[in-house]
């Protein structure tokens, strides 16, 4: 290449460039960010839907000694869009030094107390004994906007998730 009669760049040319392609970086991010935000309206109006199931006492009653999870101090609340199925969720971790089955009771009398109905486990299941991620109860509930579900994991950790879900069309979601 010939490079003969061009000035090399100066250090002030050299910044301003960097400034000026990291402010299109950002304006690029964020309009994205805007644009995906736009075209995804249907979670617009679910606000007073979410703060009634992060309220539900299922996520706030751990058993006696639990403590919520590092990042779990609050619930993990939002509306979630899964393979294209969107749905409302809040999820809460608790850390305890309960055994599965000990989590597993307490849980089945909060949920029976609270109106909900245990269902047999026919997704999340375990592949394997050890398998963390299993969901080892489901529960389903009627609520105002449709219909909830409630999921309990428990790992060797002695870590367990709560989890309740709702299908933003008002359909039930299965266990």
């Amino acid at each position: 290449m010939n490079t003969a009669g061009r000035k090399p760049w100066s250090v002030g040319s050299v910044v301003a460039l960097a400034a000026g392609l990291v402010c299109a970086g950002v304006l690029g991010s964020g309009m994205l960010t805007l644009l995906e935000l736009a075209d995804d309206d249907d979670c617009e109006g679910t606000g007073k839907r979410l703060e009634r199931i992060a309220g539900l006492d299922v996520l706030h009653s751990p058993p006696a000694g639990a403590r919520p999870a590092k990042g779990f101090e609050e619930a993990d609340t939002g509306c979630l869009d899964d393979s294209g199925d969107e749905y409302l969720g809040s999820l809460r971790a608790y850390d305890s030094e309960l055994d599965e089955a000990a989590v597993l009771k307490h849980y089945r009398a909060v949920a029976e107390g609270g109106g909900w109905k245990e269902r047999e486990v026919t997704y999340g299941t375990a592949e394997s004994p050890e398998d963390v991620d299993a969901v080892k109860a489901c529960f389903t509930k009627d609520m105002p906007g449709g219909a909830a579900r409630l999921s309990l994991r428990h790992d060797p950790s002695r870590t367990f998730e709560v989890n309740v879900e709702s299908d933003l069309d008002g359909n039930g979601l299965d266990c």
